[in-house]
């Protein structure tokens, strides 16, 4: 990433959380036309497209929105309210509506609807006012009114029935917005007047601090030319440096010379990794973008705190959308939402802006999330669930720990680290609702491991089929009906069999072994061994569960004594020859300490 890039990009980083609002014409439909929800799709601002909607029963709908400049001013007071630092506005979807008083254009809010203020222009002054950056979503490519844009097949197409050749379902894949008649020259020709002409206008008179583009697709799947998108790139950087641009502008290539600013993933996708430059995840707080009243499965404060957490340990940002109702109002299901989770960020003061990736592995935790302040050396825990000892277990922690605080008030917590296991004691309940935060002051850059397994909430460790190193056994998938089981063990037939755990035992001492496996009748009464090396051993013999493999019972096999805390690695095989399935062995668990 070059250093233009990355100055560019330092408040974005910093800011972590923002809100999209999709006020769209679809409002004024509640999703329906002539009482039929849209098709194909949950996505209420994709109306006109999949209701194949003709152009005047859509102007008269443009005609019913109508808002106030209260209503602008209530947009951002509910992000301030929800925590989050920046509001992405709607300023022309694929309808090719524009939401301000466009010199280029009269297919506008304000001409249209009679709406007599300037709605980029209030929204602009109320976030200035908050604190809040003002960015923009522009739909580039689509333009579902003007001639020369993209995507409108069912007014604009000629009537030749060869136009419909390959494209068995129209709107899809490779039919998706098809134009047989569209030239290169004629969207070219809107290109320059109309997309690059109102985005000039955009940054012109609103001064915002990022574009959201909206494609979807790879450039080349599209009839946007590398010319085309090179030419918009290099004007908003003629005209604000400062400006960010998304990867959806059609440019693949993130903070390097000709490149965008930053990735938007897929629509409410989640990355499950550590992405190297700047990205966001885009989620809505139902399905639809726009207003749809057949769309009500709307998501909690737990499922955005937590993916927004998860972002942040994966060095990324997360926008949540919301389409207001005809009259602008926010859903109330939103705002609710909106309230729990600037409720939950206030409380805990630490762990969310200026925080990024973290190397330390959620699957490594039984408590949740980690984030890191790299600048401070300052570990965030983020404890989704909290341990009913009051007793927060931290694995793999190779970096010495100076001092834990519990983030909401301030307060010392006391700690001891043993090794690479670190307990911290904290309040017996849990003091902030969805996500309390632990802050770890660290000697140095953080190191981990995220090999070794550690214990979990309650003490002890839980050693899982598919975190084992397996040897003849195979990883199967678990019996039908158990979806939240990752895998199971099977086939141990070999004497030579065996499946292996890394772990780190942070206390010397017996601890009681337990296996939970399915065993049937005809392969009952078979040995097996549990060892840790050093003559560290429990054998046992196999026990019936059931007739057929789908009850899985823990079963006691005995204890193992410890002689001092470390590194050990867990060892399960058959013990003695066998011809048969020894068990399906979903896990072992070692106790907590026994005294």
């Amino acid at each position: 990433m070059n250093s233009d890039t990355t100055s560019r990009t330092l408040w974005f980083e910093d800011a972590r959380l923002g809100l999209f609002i999709h006020w769209n014409v679809c409002a004024a439909l509640e999703g329906r036309f002539d009482g039929e929800p849209v098709r194909q799709t949950e996505y209420g601002e994709w109306l006109r497209a999949r209701n194949r909607v003709p152009r005047e029963n859509w102007d008269r709908a443009i005609a019913k929105l109508h808002i106030t400049p209260e209503i602008v001013d209530s947009w951002a007071e509910a992000a301030l309210d929800a925590g989050m630092k920046y509001v992405i506005f709607v300023s022309k979807h694929h309808d090719g509506l524009a939401f301000w008083p466009s010199r280029l254009s009269d297919y506008t809010l304000n001409n249209l609807a009679g709406v007599d203020f300037d709605i980029c222009e209030r929204l602009k002054q109320a976030c200035d006012d908050r604190g809040l950056k003002l960015c923009f979503y522009y739909s580039h490519w689509h333009d579902w009114e003007d001639p020369g844009g993209w995507g409108n097949f069912w007014d604009f197409n000629s009537d030749d029935p060869a136009q419909f050749e390959g494209y068995e379902n129209f709107f899809f894949y490779g039919g998706e917005g098809h134009r047989d008649n569209l030239t290169p020259e004629q969207f070219d020709e809107y290109w320059h007047r109309k997309s690059m002409g109102q985005v000039r206008e955009l940054m012109e008179r609103y001064q915002p601090a990022l574009f959201w583009f909206d494609c979807w697709r790879r450039r080349e799947d599209t009839n946007m030319t590398q010319t085309q998108v090179d030419e918009m790139l290099a004007m908003i950087r003629e005209i604000d440096p400062t400006c960010l641009v998304n990867s959806r502008l059609g440019i693949s290539k993130i903070g390097s010379e000709g490149g965008v600013d930053y990735e938007t993933v897929g629509d409410n996708e989640f990355p499950d990794q550590w992405i190297g430059h700047p990205w966001e995840s885009a989620a809505t707080f139902a399905l639809s973008w726009g207003y749809s009243r057949d769309d009500q499965r709307w998501r909690t404060a737990t499922y955005f705190i937590r993916n927004l957490v998860r972002n942040i340990s994966f060095g990324g940002n997360l926008a949540i959308n919301f389409g207001p109702m005809a009259d602008g109002r926010a859903p109330q299901e939103a705002l609710v939402c909106m309230q729990q989770i600037g409720q939950c960020l206030r409380e805990n003061r630490e762990g969310f802006y200026g925080c990024g990736h973290s190397p330390m592995d959620e699957e490594s935790q039984d408590w949740g999330i980690a984030t890191l302040d790299q600048v401070q050396n300052r570990l965030y825990l983020h404890l989704f669930d909290w341990p009913v000892d009051g007793v927060v277990r931290v694995n793999g922690l190779l970096t010495p720990v100076t001092g834990a605080t519990l983030c909401c008030d301030g307060s010392a917590l006391s700690f001891e680290q043993m090794g690479q296991t670190v307990h911290v004691s904290g309040p017996k309940s849990m003091p902030v609702a969805y996500d309390t935060v632990i802050g770890l002051d660290l000697a140095g850059p953080v190191e981990v491991d995220n090999q070794t397994l550690g214990e979990i909430n309650g003490g002890g460790l839980a050693l899982q089929a598919h975190r084992a190193s397996a040897g003849k056994p195979r990883k199967e998938k678990p019996y039908e009906g158990a979806t939240k089981l990752p895998c199971q063990l099977g086939g141990w037939e070999a004497e030579d069999a065996e499946a292996t755990w890394n772990v780190f035992i942070p206390e010397a001492g017996a601890r009681e072994v337990t296996l939970c496996y399915a065993c049937t009748k005809d392969c009952a009464g078979q040995g097996f061994m549990v060892s840790a090396g050093d003559g560290l051993e429990v054998r046992g013999l196999t026990q019936m569960t059931q007739l057929n493999w789908s009850e899985f019972r823990p079963i006691k096999v005995g204890r193992m004594e410890f002689p001092q805390p470390g590194k050990y690695t867990i060892t399960v095989r058959p013990d003695g020859p066998s011809n048969r399935e020894l068990f399906k062995l979903l896990w072992v668990h070692l106790g907590d300490a026994l005294g």
